[in-house]
């Protein structure tokens, strides 16, 4: 094979030609790794429920959070070694910095959510490889070059029977989404392959930042066979493949090229000294050529993703160094109070007993959120609000944007 051993992913990217050359036909080596949230975050996530599911192999009601008080509504804490495995997953991943209580939270839901057959025999991280071997496809070792396709899966359950599987992978996405995805569909055939008695496999998602899991999908023989058919159909198109055209999809929020792309270039001029962008306006009219609209829809596509990246880009560098003014625009951090309805929780009393004092039923109101406090502003009684606001705590948080002159 000329491109592979592959995977899913590396098959997925193959949907942009672009992506797919300069990552694995003809890599840049003078470009450095551009490391994004999206990748670096789960990533750690990763790391953080590997570390965490080790541990429950051997004692599943292990603890790495306590509850500081005996409040049950109290959030509990994380141990020192939970903190300690979070900041070790931050300096592997540093791009996770931006956020760290997501991190934390993640964390904290697997703890309460974990799978709760996990023991001594579950598979955690398992690397799983295929080769052809005398026109046989069968199990290899994950770095034998002449692999054709490997897979790293972060849970494997074997049913009492050992006639069965269950394959749960983790998911730091916001999108949810069923268990029956190529990604998923190739973990399944590989490990068929790797364990050929299974009857049928079950796989599952786990969504880190709810907490929460999908439907199961069960793959049946049938299934595989048809995940086989698609997989090195896949795999010829690719080594068979000679045109490395951009096509923009999902994938541009992880890509560290998008700031190169041609789907990028073709949408604007650069000027080659002053570095002044200006957008092609014949490429902007469509009106009736349906062609021409998908291509300017792959474009924005990818201009989306660029205008990402450079405001975070901007964002650091104002952050060090102050802001930098445009005309009738200004880059800078501003602070705004607002009231904090996390905290007012805690003067729940105090706050309850200012409605009963001017007749209001607190029971309408002890939500504590922004939409309460929109419904207490269309109370009449001018002397209860002022009195509830001013004893409600306040915060003061910071917002990064383009400010008008």
């Amino acid at each position: 094979m000329k491109y592979g051993p592959y995977s899913s992913s590396r098959l997925d990217s193959a949907t942009c030609g672009y992506l797919f050359y300069n990552t694995y036909v003809n890599p840049k080596k003078e470009r450095g790794k551009v490391r994004t949230l999206p990748q670096d975050r789960g990533s750690a996530v990763h790391d953080i429920l590997e570390y965490m599911t080790n541990q429950y192999k051997h004692d599943i009601n292990y603890r790495f959070f306590t509850v500081p008080s005996d409040n049950k509504l109290d959030r509990p804490t994380p141990t020192k070694e939970m903190t300690t495995v979070i900041q070790n997953a931050v300096n592997k991943y540093p791009a996770s910095f931006q956020q760290l209580d997501v991190l934390e939270n993640c964390a904290l839901r697997y703890a309460r959510r974990r799978p709760d057959n996990i023991d001594s025999d579950t598979g955690v991280e398992l690397m799983l490889a295929v080769k052809d071997e005398g026109g046989e496809l069968v199990q290899a070792e994950f770095d034998d070059p002449k692999a054709i396709m490997r897979g790293k899966i972060d849970l494997l359950f074997f049913s009492d029977d050992v006639k069965g599987a269950k394959i749960i992978d983790h998911k730091t996405q916001m999108n949810i989404e069923e268990a029956d995805t190529f990604q998923m569909g190739v973990y399944a055939w590989l490990t068929s392959k790797c364990h050929p008695w299974l009857e049928h496999i079950e796989s599952s998602l786990y969504f880190a930042q709810y907490g929460v899991y999908s439907n199961p999908v069960i793959w049946t023989k049938e299934d595989l066979a048809r995940m086989e058919d698609e997989i090195l159909s896949k795999i010829d198109i690719v080594e068979a493949r000679d045109n490395w055209d951009p096509c923009p999809n999902y994938h541009c929020q992880y890509c560290d090229l998008v700031g190169e792309c041609p789907a990028l270039k073709g949408m604007v001029d650069v000027h080659p000294e002053t570095g002044f962008i200006k957008v092609k306006e014949d490429n902007v009219e469509v009106l009736g050529d349906t062609a021409k609209a998908i291509i300017l829809g792959q474009r924005i596509k990818v201009l989306e993703t660029y205008v990402t990246q450079a405001k975070k880009n901007l964002k650091e560098h104002v952050k060090n160094f102050g802001p930098i003014s445009l005309p009738g625009l200004v880059y800078e951090f501003r602070d705004k109070e607002d009231l904090d309805w996390a905290k007012a929780t805690k003067k729940r009393h105090e706050l309850k007993a200012i409605l009963e004092k001017h007749s209001i039923d607190p029971v309408e109101y002890m939500g504590f959120s922004s939409t309460v406090s929109k419904g207490l502003a269309l109370i009449e009684n001018d002397l209860a609000k002022k009195e509830f606001f001013e004893a409600v705590p306040r915060k003061v948080s910071t917002t990064f944007k383009g400010y008008k002159m």
